[in-house]
């Protein structure tokens, strides 16, 4: 495995699937480049202007480290692009990552070739937000869905 670049950024973006306000919400998840992250929370569609939460969070030497090797298990560090599927889904969650390192980003489409290769690397990606910071964020989005 090649060493981790200084600016790696990785870019996690969730959305819920197509569902009625004021359930629906999203989110993106950046790291770095260095030990860094943040939760973009917006809690209903973009269309309907929401405000976008920005939420910082720390990200531990030995989670980076895990995270270069979450990539390096997805395949996502020999810089070639990733295909999509053929099919369509209907309804459901989406959710794909973009990967930077040397200045080179690789973006996995939303609707992957072989998305369970990315299901650990997406279900580590969420677990580096501090468990406190999900529940705030979700105290957010039931009450902004109160008042929109």
């Amino acid at each position: 495995m090649t060493e981790q670049p200084p600016d790696l950024m990785v870019e996690y973006e969730w959305c819920e699937g197509t569902i009625p306000p004021p359930d629906y919400y999203e989110y993106t998840i950046r790291i770095g480049p260095g030990p860094h992250g943040v939760v973009l929370f917006r809690p209903d569609y973009p269309s309907h202007d929401p405000p976008e939460w920005a939420v910082p969070f720390d990200v531990t030497a030995d989670e980076l480290s895990a995270l270069w090797a979450e990539l390096a298990a997805a395949g996502l560090l020999s810089g070639r692009s990733w295909p999509a599927r053929e099919d369509h889904a209907v309804g459901g969650s989406l959710e794909r990552v973009t990967v930077a390192q040397a200045g080179r980003p690789v973006t996995v489409p939303w609707r992957p070739a072989e998305p369970e290769r990315l299901a650990p690397l997406y279900r580590f990606l969420r677990s580096l937000v501090p468990e406190p910071l999900w529940r705030d964020l979700r105290a957010r989005h039931e009450a902004y869905g109160r008042t929109s």
